[in-house]
This record gives structure tokens, C-alpha cells and sequence, in this order.
């Protein structure tokens, strides 16, 4: 595969530029205007401040990844998210309460009155997801004089084991309000790690928007230094051709006056270099969290030229469909449908079975010692308004989340279509800016060599230098333009295993 490097010779009275293929490393170096480390006064250019860290990486070029790596381990929004998520894995552990056993006892002991008599009873429950069914069984003891419509409270001399089971058939067999509230918890859970991915999602952007913007800067930062050095190396060679008397004085002035606009730019880019990378240290993080400032010798050197979106796309499998807000859209798609389901549930009369045994132990008062219960019980809502009135809201709001959901896709698949047409104009205006650099640089060398024999004037000089400097430029806001917009682009487009 190609690869494209353009490299200007550096600072001296003399410039050329070639064109490398092939280069064992994929690189871009803008121009070899840019010295390789900055000088040590650019170095102290930041100050770190009391809530920021030192890096402790300070000798290795600072990588994307590294940058990513940072967001997703130490960036508070990630973390609060993730703090999201296991509160609501412990909601859903309470919501798994209501099938808990539950163990029940009554004692009542009745003296002085007509019937003395002692009675203790106790009861084991147990619901159980599958039909909604509930289990129940225990002991009772009842000794002493009971009236005869109590006569079943007593029991034989050991008292009496019982147990059984009740069964809804209508209401609340498929589902009920216990098991409703489970699933929508697990659903929030779901809902949650797509929340997590999303707030991951956004972050990378913003941390890799904000990378090149400070890949950007140094470069420009280093260029016009090395401009500012050029000039000043310069003044030096027209003070000895001033002495000398072979240009008049006014030349090396202007050439001075040169020497102080540069200077004046050279600030701004400091300045615009130094904003970067105060924004970069929000997102680059230690592992406790807190905000490195990158220094300037990490930057790297090289960069991977830009390539056409076709070539970038290739065998990727990324789909919007993978979109994490997207899957937390459909989650709460999920969670409206299981409270329409217990909304349903709702309009059923509730018609339950109960089947029973009881056996007396030892003797007594009951001689046949086991029986068995059969029984149900019916109850219906006449005009059932409260549930009809839920599941009319709850349907209105699921075509609303369809709405909204279909309104995202659109939106995802413009912005994915405009990152991809981004790409290649940027990519293209990369490579006319290089060949446009490459030829501004020949041009000023070429006017440099006929002012150094008299021929040509200073004006043109710094005509010439400045334009290459503009090309220059113009190249680098193009490779920043064009990486963040594949940054765009990786956002709108989420790979399946993200």
C-alpha cells in the first residue's frame, strides 16, 4: 500500500521538498520546517497547575489509543454511568424480594370467658414465577373448649400438618405486577449499558476531536517557530551585508519588522496550542482520575495520510443499527410493552383456585385425620377504566418511541452519509495542499537564490515564505479536518462488538 509523505528541508537559505512512497512507517511530516523537538522554552510553554498530573509517560509519543483508553477507564461521566448500572442491578435484586419465603406465626391463648382455649398456628409461603402460583404448608395446635363454628381451629393431641397450593387462572397467571417489575428492572439494567456505550460513544468523539486539534496546533506551533528562527537567521546575514554596504539599510529594518509579526504569530500559536491541550488533559486521565496535561514531546512525529472513505469502510461491518442510542431506544420500546402486558393483565377477571390438605396427628376430636380443600374465588372490576385508560397511554407513548426511533435512524444515516462525503473532500484537499506546499516551497527557494545575488527584494521574500507557510497550513487543517470527521463517522457507525 502507498504511502505519502511529503519533507521539506529545514531552516537554512537553502529549501527543497521530495515526495516518499513506500516508507517503512506511514507517515505525514508537514514540512521539516518542523524542528523534532521544540526548544526549551516552547517546553515550558504550559503550566501545570495543582489539579492536574504529571505524566509519567513523557518520552513515549501519546497514541489515540492511549487517549481512549483513559475515557473508558477514568472519565467521571463513564464512571457515573457505570455507577448507574450497578444501582440498578441492585434494584432489580430487591424487586426479586416479592418471592422470597415468608414465614408466618400466631399464638392466642383465651382464659376466663366461656371458651378457654390455646391456639398456634404456623405457615410457610412461597410464591413461584410459573403461573403465578403460590405454595404454602405449616403446622396448627389447637387444645381447650372452642364454640362450635371455631371447631376447626382445634385439633388432635400432636396437632396438624397442612399445606397446598393456589392457582390463578385469569388475572395475574401470565404475568402480574411482581413479575412485571422484574423484567422492567432487567430491562433498565439493559437500558443502562446501552447508556454506558452511548456516554463511551460520545466521549471517544469529543476526546478525538480535541486530539487532532492538539496534533494540529503542535505542528502549526513548531512551523512557525522555525519560521520566526528563519527570519532571525536571516537579520544576521543582512546586519553583515549592511556593514558591508552591499543593501541599504531600510532592507534589514523591514527584514526586523518581519522578525516581530512572526514573533506576534508565533505567540498565537503558543496560545492556540496551549488551549488544546488543556481541553486534551479533560479526557487523557490518570488512573486515579485526575487530568494530564500532554507535553509537547509527545506528539508524534508521523501520521497516517488520509485515505478515501471507500478504503476505510472495507470489511468493516459497522451499521447504525449497532448505535447505542438506538438500542436504548428499543429498550424502552421493551419496557412499554411488558407494562402494556400487566395492563392487559389488568382487564381479566381474577378467578383463583386453591387445592388443600390437612392431616391431624395423634388422637383427638377429629377421627377421620385427613382432608382435602378445593375452593375459588372471583372478583371482576365492572367498568375496568383504570386499566383501559393505562394501556391507551401506553400504546400512544410506544408509537411515540416508534416515532422517535425512526426520527434517529434518519438523522444517524444524514450524518453518517455527510462524515463519509467530509472524508473524501478533506482527503482531496489534503493531497492538492501537499503538491501545492511542495511547489510554494520550490518557489521560495527559488526567490531566496535570487535575492541572495541581488535580484530579487526582501518584500518578495517574505511573499514567498509566507505562502509556503499558508500551503503548509491549509495541509494540516485538512489531515485534522479529515480524521475528525472519520471520528464522526466511527460514532454514527458502531461496530457490533463495541
Amino acid at each position: 500500500m502507498k504511502r505519502i509523505s511529503l519533507v521539506c528541508v529545514y531552516v537554512g537559505f537553502s529549501a527543497c521538498c521530495y515526495a516518499k512512497e513506500n516508507f517503512k512507517n506511514p507517515v505525514l511530516l508537514p514540512s521539516q520546517r518542523i524542528s523534532p523537538t521544540f526548544t526549551e522554552s516552547e517546553n515550558k510553554q504550559v503550566t501545570f497547575t495543582d489539579h492536574v498530573a504529571t505524566d509519567p509517560n513523557q518520552q513515549k509519543p501519546l497514541l489515540l489509543r492511549e487517549v481512549l483508553a483513559a475515557v473508558e477507564t477514568a472519565y467521571p461521566s463513564i464512571l457515573e454511568a457505570q455507577a448507574q448500572i450497578e444501582a440498578r442491578e441492585f434494584d432489580r435484586f430487591s424487586s426479586l424480594g416479592s418471592f422470597d419465603p415468608r414465614l408466618k406465626g400466631k399464638y392466642k391463648n383465651t382464659q376466663f370467658g366461656d371458651y378457654e382455649n390455646q391456639l398456634a398456628d404456623v405457615t410457610l409461603e412461597q410464591r413461584v414465577s410459573p403461573f403465578g402460583m403460590s405454595l404454602f404448608g405449616g403446622y396448627q395446635n389447637g387444645a381447650g373448649d372452642f364454640a362450635v363454628y371455631d371447631g376447626k381451629l382445634n385439633s388432635n393431641e400432636y396437632g396438624a400438618i397442612f399445606g397446598g397450593v393456589k392457582i390463578p387462572t385469569l388475572k395475574d397467571r401470565s404475568t402480574d405486577s411482581a413479575r412485571t417489575q422484574i423484567k422492567a428492572r432487567q430491562i433498565l439494567i439493559d437500558s443502562g449499558k446501552a447508556q454506558l456505550q452511548s456516554a463511551i460513544n460520545q466521549v471517544s468523539w469529543f476526546s478525538k476531536r480535541k486530539y487532532w486539534d492538539w496534533i494540529g496546533s503542535g505542528f502549526k506551533l513548531q512551523i512557525m517557530n522555525n519560521l520566526l528562527e528563519l527570519a532571525e537567521t536571516r537579520d544576521r546575514y543582512l546586519k553583515v551585508r549592511y556593514e558591508k554596504g552591499d543593501i541599504p539599510k531600510l532592507v534589514w529594518i523591514d527584514n526586523q519588522r518581519i522578525i516581530l509579526q512572526r514573533r506576534n504569530q508565533l505567540n498565537l500559536a503558543k496560545r492556540s496550542h496551549q488551549k488544546n491541550a488543556i481541553d486534551l488533559s479533560i479526557y487523557l486521565r490518570d488512573s486515579s482520575g485526575k487530568p494530564l496535561l500532554p507535553v509537547d514531546d509527545r506528539r508524534p512525529s508521523y501520521v497516517e495520510p488520509p485515505k478515501k472513505s471507500k478504503e476505510v469502510m472495507a470489511g468493516l461491518s459497522w451499521s447504525i443499527d449497532n448505535h447505542p442510542e438506538l438500542q436504548e431506544l428499543k429498550k424502552s420500546v421493551q419496557e412499554n410493552l411488558a407494562e402494556q402486558e400487566l395492563a392487559n393483565n389488568e382487564l381479566l377477571p381474577k378467578l383463583d383456585l386453591e387445592l388443600g390438605s390437612k392431616r391431624e396427628l395423634g388422637e383427638g376430636v377429629f377421627k377421620n385425620k385427613t382432608e382435602l380443600n378445593v375452593g375459588a374465588s372471583l372478583e371482576v372490576p365492572l367498568f375496568f377504566r383504570q386499566a383501559r385508560g393505562k394501556l391507551g397511554s401506553l400504546k400512544a407513548k410506544e408509537r411515540a418511541l416508534n416515532q422517535k426511533q425512526r426520527l434517529l435512524q434518519d438523522t444517524l444515516r444524514n450524518q453518517a452519509q455527510d462524515f463519509l462525503l467530509a472524508m473524501d473532500i478533506h482527503q482531496e484537499t489534503y493531497l492538492d495542499a501537499q503538491m501545492e506546499a511542495m511547489t510554494a516551497l520550490q518557489v521560495e527557494e527559488g526567490e531566496r537564490i535570487k535575492f541572495s545575488s541581488g535580484e530579487s527584494d526582501l518584500l518578495l521574500v517574505n511573499i514567498r515564505e509566507q505562502s509556503s507557510v499558508d500551503a503548509i497550513f491549509r495541509e494540516i487543517d485538512a489531515l485534522v479536518l479529515y480524521y475528525q470527521s472519520k471520528a464522526g463517522l466511527e460514532a454514527v457507525l458502531v461496530s457490533p462488538t463495541k
